[in-house]
């Protein structure tokens, strides 16, 4: 029996009959990631082209905030406090290691928890992270900077005026799914930031531009009706009308 099964398992028809098989079997997968890439793209890139919310025209006086991107991850930029919300009864100065600084703004940012917290720079970009961030459902965090004063507006800083009762929307949005207003207990980008934990999850389908996408959406503010990628956000934005 023994010598029966080591010849088979040494003969090279099988053998070669078992590499082409295989040679299929990853053909296929690799075809099937390649097909299934084209359609995100294409997706992506049609859904964000479409508007949600294009009436929508910036009143005379209002709430002014920002969106932001760094060229990938974008953003929301509030005023620290005003009559709708003072954003430092949730996130005091005790939370953040430059407990002194007074903030003028706050940076809101979301993304998967372990990309998110280890990869402070592209520098530290590691493709296992990135990957295991888009294709498996993973906790999430809501990340928040201090600013010391008003963001410098450009392409990639865009600012919008709100009403009050939008931005009360903006704010139940991004206040809906904080899971504690508790930081969690590790290490920042700098001494004025620090990451909450958050009670959705991050996938390839919800992305961290999705999430700015969505809250503007629900803010009745023009949007995308999908845009996993910074572009499209921004390319909606350009088009308000005054």
């Amino acid at each position: 029996m023994i010598k029966d099964y080591l010849s088979c398992k040494f003969n090279p028809v099988i053998y070669s009959i078992l590499i082409k098989n295989t040679f299929k079997i990853l053909l296929r997968i690799l075809l099937a990631l390649f097909f299934a890439t084209i359609i995100y793209l294409f997706f992506a890139v049609i859904l964000s082209f479409i508007s949600v919310n294009s009436s929508f025209k910036e009143p005379e006086q209002g709430v002014t905030i920002y969106v932001s991107t760094n060229g990938v991850h974008t953003s929301f930029i509030l005023p620290s406090q005003n009559s709708v919300i003072d954003w430092e009864d949730y996130f005091p100065p005790s939370h953040f290691p430059d407990s002194i600084s007074i903030a003028n703004h706050f940076i809101f940012g979301w993304g998967e928890k372990d990309f998110f917290i280890n990869t402070p720079t592209w520098d530290d970009f590691k493709l296992s992270s990135g990957i295991k961030a888009l294709f498996i459902p993973s906790e999430s965090v809501l990340h928040i900077t201090k600013l010391s004063h008003p963001p410098q507006t450009n392409e990639n800083c865009i600012p919008i005026t709100l009403t009050e009762s939008q931005y009360e929307k903006l704010r139940n949005y991004i206040l809906q799914s904080l899971a504690t207003p508790s930081p969690l207990n590790v290490q920042g980008y700098s001494s004025r930031d620090a990451f909450y934990p958050y009670d959705q999850s991050y996938h390839l389908f919800k992305t961290c531009n999705d999430w700015v996408n969505r809250g503007l959406n629900k803010s009745g503010i023009r949007s995308c009706v999908w845009s996993p990628f910074d572009r499209g956000i921004l390319y909606q934005l350009g088009r308000i009308e005054n």
